[in-house]
């Protein structure tokens, strides 16, 4: 059939829209469609092969005979009715209504799709019993990941996309270094950028064989702030000391409005936000004071303020988050005696999202593998945030 009622109006599929065909699909299956001659209820078949057309709910019911009806007469749309006397036009649908000739297409079998090949596993190309045990907890590796694991001795750099398993490697090589290799794993850094991102890493080294609570404690582990900061509290404890640190940004501001008065800057229309954010890129930079050339007038007004900014610092004992890699930086270089004692203490490095990392990070990392060159980085050089991004290639 291709007629029937859907409350007081008769439908014609063929003069129904394909984007009302869902809605009349609907209406059946809530029992609000009737055949228009045994007015029993009626469902809509939408089919890849057929025609749309009305069925019987009822499967004993026999189809109904029907005319076909023709389309309405676009000569004389209108029909009337009487009402108190007058002649009144029913009422009718005001959008565009087409006839849908060919509401389907045809199907096709779908060609020009390659063949289906299972890929090798690395398994097969790796006889470790350790790597057996992963694959059995879920663990798998494809090649480049297993040669990025299995490579220990060197620096070694792992460029991939997100979701690709940097992680994984990362925390796999670790696993590896401290089950198979037998390695110290106090003698292994392993820097992040975040704090979650560290203890998921935890998480995932406990699941592992063979990895046990007390081995992954004595990794050190962290991001780059938590581990150097510890490194300056341990030796300098009485200048580093926790109350002295400017944490909130409103602190920054004041101290910055205070030397901008000098200048006589408006605090209502110059950013004091965006200069400590140019103070802050100077100095990860590992650019002080006296060794900025201001391009600009924007340049010199945060070049007097990053002066006094430090000078405050300094006749208070304040510091700020970017002072702890700075300040371990400069206490390095200035301890040499100290240095050595890390450099032999640490043999490999792993470090997290590397495209990330700025100057003075980079620094760091470098000065401590000076002697081991064992330095492990992921990342991804298509999503990083600085403009530095020669680290990721000048370290190795």
């Amino acid at each position: 059939m291709n007629q029937a009622k859907s409350g007081n109006e008769i439908v014609h599929l063929h003069t129904v829209s394909a984007g009302e065909l869902q809605t009349l699909f609907e209406k059946g299956k809530r029992d609000q469609l009737s055949c228009i001659i045994c007015h029993k209820p009626v469902k809509l078949f939408i089919g890849i092969h057929e025609t749309p057309y009305f069925y019987h709910s009822d499967p004993s019911q026999v189809p109904c005979d029907m005319p076909i009806s023709e389309p309405i007469n676009e000569e004389n749309p209108l029909e009337y009715m009487e009402q108190n006397g007058f002649r009144i036009p029913t009422s009718r649908t005001i959008t565009e209504t087409k006839t849908i000739t060919e509401p389907f297409l045809k199907s096709r079998p779908i060609t020009g799709n390659p063949k289906y090949s299972d890929k090798p596993s690395c398994l097969a190309q790796s006889e470790e019993p350790y790597f057996q045990e992963l694959a059995s907890s879920g663990v798998v590796l494809d090649a480049e990941q297993l040669k990025a694991v299995t490579t220990i001795d060197g620096p070694i750099l792992v460029l991939s996309g997100a979701g690709s398993g940097k992680t994984r490697v990362l925390t796999v090589r670790t696993a590896y270094m401290l089950t198979v290799k037998k390695i110290d794993p106090k003698s292994i850094m392993l820097v992040t950028f975040t704090a979650k991102s560290a203890k998921e890493m935890q998480q995932r080294l406990l699941g592992y064989p063979y990895m046990t609570p007390s081995l992954v404690s004595q990794i050190v582990s962290g991001t780059f702030h938590s581990i150097f900061y510890k490194i300056l509290i341990f030796h300098e404890p009485a200048k580093w000391q926790r109350d002295f640190l400017l944490k909130w940004e409103w602190e920054k501001e004041k101290v910055l409005k205070q030397a901008g008065r000098e200048l006589e800057l408006d605090e209502k229309e110059f950013a004091y936000d965006q200069a400590l954010q140019q103070i802050g890129l100077w100095k990860n930079s590992l650019a002080f004071p006296e060794d900025i050339q201001p391009k600009d007038d924007w340049e010199k007004s945060c070049l007097f303020l990053y002066k006094k900014y430090e000078e405050y610092k300094q006749q208070t004992g304040k510091y700020d988050f970017d002072d702890m890699l700075v300040g371990c930086y400069v206490f390095l270089k200035n301890h040499p005696d100290f240095l050595k004692k890390y450099q032999q203490r640490f043999n490999y490095f792993l470090v997290d999202e590397f495209q990330d990392i700025n100057k003075v990070q980079y620094e760091l990392i470098k000065l401590l593998s000076a002697e081991s060159k064992n330095v492990c980085a992921v990342g991804d050089d298509d999503q990083s945030i600085y403009s530095f991004r020669e680290a990721i290639r000048s370290l190795f």
